[in-house]
């Protein structure tokens, strides 16, 4: 047992605090594991917790030494990696984000209340994936300390932190991929960032065939149906008629109104503004 700032595992010659991969990974699995939690907190019992103290976190590195269980590691590490990453890409805010996982191949249904529960169905597994994950990450750390007994590995679900499925967010964010589309920056047919400059420079509207682009980037919010073609709410219709055709079109709008807890064009005027800045 060393501690980090000892040697073996920490590198500070090289490009990074830890050098090589399989030392990064392996100091990722034990700082997220019960053992290192609760050695922190007894290294630095206040709400503190600098680099001095990572530094002076003591390390199992006879655990690293064994390639069995190195090798073990590096697999719970990057599937948790992995599946954290996939997380975070389904959401717009990821500059990874390359399409809606409702309009998704493998979780689209035949209507947007059939995709949600797709969705939903997924989300469900990812969260057992890893919370079975890092409970056998802290099952291979706490017997490296020698905690048996001490420490249960199991982690409780609501700790899980992967996103869970919510009809009003959910939906929400397929709106805003709606208006995405609309505005030009994204496709249906293609996935990631397609235009993201201003003012309309370089913006070629025929690139967008399946779901046509707004040819001026002005999409109008209004109380009313004005007879605007390019209104919010009308756009709205004509992209459930091009993602789920024209027969579910109305039991779509129900799902959307339903779960937004109020009309769509009411949501568009008082709430659209409001989901996008948070």
């Amino acid at each position: 047992m060393r501690w980090l700032s000892e040697g073996h595992l920490y590198d500070s010659a090289g490009p990074g605090v830890f050098a090589n991969a399989e030392k990064r990974q392996f100091i990722l699995a034990c700082l997220n594991s019960k053992p290192a939690l609760q050695l922190l907190k007894m290294i630095s019992p206040t709400i503190s917790l600098q680099i001095a103290e990572i530094e002076r976190t003591p390390v199992p590195t006879a655990m690293f030494d064994d390639a069995q269980q190195r090798k073990a590691i590096a697999g719970l590490v990057d599937n948790c990696v992995g599946l954290a990453r996939a997380d975070w890409d389904n959401f717009e805010t990821s500059w990874d984000f390359r399409d809606l996982p409702l309009l998704r191949l493998e979780l689209k249904g035949a209507t947007l209340e059939a995709s949600w529960r797709n969705w939903e169905a997924h989300c469900i597994v990812a969260i057992h994936q890893m919370q079975e994950l890092e409970t056998e990450n802290n099952r291979l750390f706490i017997d490296a300390y020698g905690l048996d007994g001490e420490l249960q590995p199991e982690v409780p679900e609501e700790q899980i932190t992967l996103a869970r499925a919510d009809a009003r967010r959910d939906i929400a964010a397929f709106l805003s991929y709606a208006i995405g589309c609309m505005m030009g920056r994204y496709r249906l047919d293609q996935p990631g960032l397609i235009y993201a400059h201003s003012g309309n420079q370089g913006f070629d509207p025929s690139q967008y065939p399946t779901f046509p682009a707004d040819a001026d980037g002005i999409i109008p919010l209004l109380a009313t149906d004005w007879g605007f073609p390019d209104d919010a709410t009308q756009r709205t219709h004509e992209f459930l008629r091009a993602t789920f055709g024209e027969a579910t079109l109305n039991d779509n709008l129900r799902f959307i109104e339903e779960a937004l807890g109020k009309d769509l064009r009411k949501y568009f005027l008082t709430d659209f503004y409001k989901d996008g800045c948070v």
